[in-house]
């Protein structure tokens, strides 16, 4: 037996659905598992992955992500939330100079500071 890809919208209305439903979910394998169930009362074969999932629900705007984090080495390049660009943050030292302060996504709101931060968790509810 197969399955079906939804549609982008598809995900957004079942995110919505279940948040309203539940109010707060406290991690994205339970998002991804709540939403195919709720998907799947439209269509029986129907499955969104977790990461998906997360990714609909940071861009819709009505949905509130709160994300926990850690420290980690490396470079981001991409935002870790959303997969969009990331966009350097400016500052000025003491010198006068402009310096780099941090990384922020401009679709999602995800934020980093000088020390590059991996998510570890992420919370789902209405905003």
């Amino acid at each position: 037996m197969g399955y079906h890809i939804p549609s982008n919208e598809e995900v957004a209305i079942a995110i919505y659905q279940v948040l309203q439903k539940q109010g707060t979910i406290y991690s994205q394998e339970e998002l991804g598992e709540q939403v195919t169930q709720e998907l799947k009362k439209i269509h029986s074969s129907y499955q969104v992955s977790p990461q998906r999932a997360r990714r609909i629900a940071a861009k819709t705007g009505y949905i509130k992500v709160t994300i926990h984090s850690r420290d980690e080495e490396g470079h981001l390049k991409n935002c870790p939330v959303c997969d969009s660009g990331l966009q350097r943050e400016h500052g000025i030292s003491l010198w006068g100079k402009k310096v780099i302060t941090g990384l922020l996504c401009p679709i999602c709101g995800y934020r980093t500071g000088k020390r590059r931060q991996r998510p570890t968790r992420y919370i789902f509810h209405l905003g």
